[in-house]
C-alpha cells in the first residue's frame, strides 16, 4: 500500500511525499506433524539407533525445523532411550516402549509423536536337532536365543548354564552322553557358549524310545524349552530268548512249542526295524534257520 507518514518533532513536523510501505511476508504456521522411524520402522533393538523423521503439514510451512525429545508413553521421563534433540537420532538403552516427540520451532507449539518399541532381549530359546537319531551316535542340538519379537537376538553372547532332564534309560541301564560326558540319572548340566544368539551341545542317547527332554537356560526371560526325539535302535548285536522250546513229542516230530528269540542292539533295544537277520540253531546233527521278523 502507499501513503504518507508524518514524523513529529518537538520543533514541528516534516512531510515526506510518496513514502512507500511494503507489506511483510506472513508466516505459514505448521498445522500438524507426522512422526515415524526412518523407512517406517517402529522398533529398534537395545544398543542400536533409529533415525526419526517428521512430515510437516502443510508441506510448505514457513519453518520446517523441530526439536526432538523422548519420554515414556505416559509422558514421564524415560531411561529406555535417548535422542539427539537436533538430528532426531534415537538410541535404545532398555526394553519397552517410548514416545518420540517432535515440537515445531515456528512458535505454533504444534507437536507430533510416534511410539517406538524396544524388544526384550534374551526372551526365549528355540531348539533344533535330528529328531530321529540312531542310538549311540552323537548328534548336535542347536539353541537359538530370540527377543520378544521372535527375531534372533544377535546381541546374546557369552557362556551360560544349560540344565536338562527327561533322558530315559536304555534296557541296558545306560542313558547316553553330553559333550562326551556320561549322563547319570537322566539329567545333566553343562556350560554352553553362545555367539550372536546361537549355541550348541553334542548329545548321544541310548534308549530307542520317545524321549521328551526339558531344558533350562540361565539368564533367559522364559528359560524353559523342550526337545522331543525318538532315537532309532542300532545294528543287531545279540539274541535273547523270549520263549524256550518244549521237548519233542517224538524223535521225528516237530517241537510242540516253537522258540521265540528277540534280536537286540548293544544297548538292549529290540531291533524292531531289522528284517534281515538270520539266526541258525543246531542240535547234534540237526540244524535249522530262523528268519527274524519285526515284532
Amino acid at each position: 500500500m502507499e501513503g504518507y507518514l508524518t514524523f513529529v518533532r518537538k520543533t514541528g513536523s516534516v512531510a515526506f511525499d510518496n513514502f512507500v510501505i511494503s507489506k511483510g511476508s506472513e508466516l505459514d504456521f505448521v498445522e500438524s506433524l507426522q512422526v515415524s522411524g526412518e523407512g517406517g520402522k517402529n522398533q529398534v533393538k537395545i544398543g542400536n539407533t533409529l533415525q526419526m523423521v517428521v512430515t510437516f503439514i502443510p508441506p510448505d510451512s514457513s519453518v520446517t525445523v523441530v526439536a526432538w525429545s523422548v519420554k515414556n508413553p505416559d509422558g514421564t521421563d524415560t531411561d529406555k532411550a535417548i535422542i539427539d534433540p537436533v538430528t532426531g537420532l534415537l538410541t535404545a538403552l532398555k526394553a519397552g516402549d517410548v514416545r518420540v516427540i517432535a515440537t515445531a520451532l515456528d512458535g505454533s507449539g504444534v507437536t507430533g509423536y510416534a511410539t517406538i518399541h524396544i524388544p526384550t532381549p534374551g526372551y526365549l530359546v528355540t531348539i533344533s536337532a535330528n529328531y530321529t537319531p540312531d542310538v549311540g551316535e552323537t548328534f548336535v542340538v542347536t539353541f537359538t536365543v530370540k527377543d520378544s519379537e521372535g527375531d534372533v537376538d544377535a546381541s546374546f553372547n557369552g557362556v551360560i548354564t544349560v540344565t536338562a532332564s527327561g533322558v530315559t534309560a536304555s534296557p541296558g541301564g545306560t542313558y547316553g552322553t553330553v559333550n562326551g560326558s556320561v549322563i547319570n540319572g537322566g539329567a545333566f548340566s553343562v556350560s554352553v557358549t553362545f555367539t550372536n544368539g546361537k549355541g550348541s551341545l553334542s548329545l548321544t542317547l541310548h534308549n530307542a524310545a520317545d524321549q521328551s527332554i526339558s531344558f533350562n537356560f540361565s539368564g533367559i526371560v522364559n528359560p524353559y524349552a523342550g526337545l522331543s526325539v525318538t532315537p532309532v535302535h542300532s545294528a543287531p548285536s545279540r539274541l535273547s530268548p523270549q520263549r524256550n522250546i518244549n521237548p519233542l513229542p517224538n524223535e521225528n516230530g516237530e517241537f510242540t512249542v516253537q522258540p521265540v528269540l528277540t534280536v537286540r542292539d548293544s544297548y538292549g533295544n529290540i531291533c524292531t526295524r531289522d528284517n534281515s537277520t538270520v539266526v541258525t540253531a543246531s542240535r547234534g546233527d540237526k540244524q535249522a534257520e530262523y528268519h527274524h521278523k519285526p515284532l
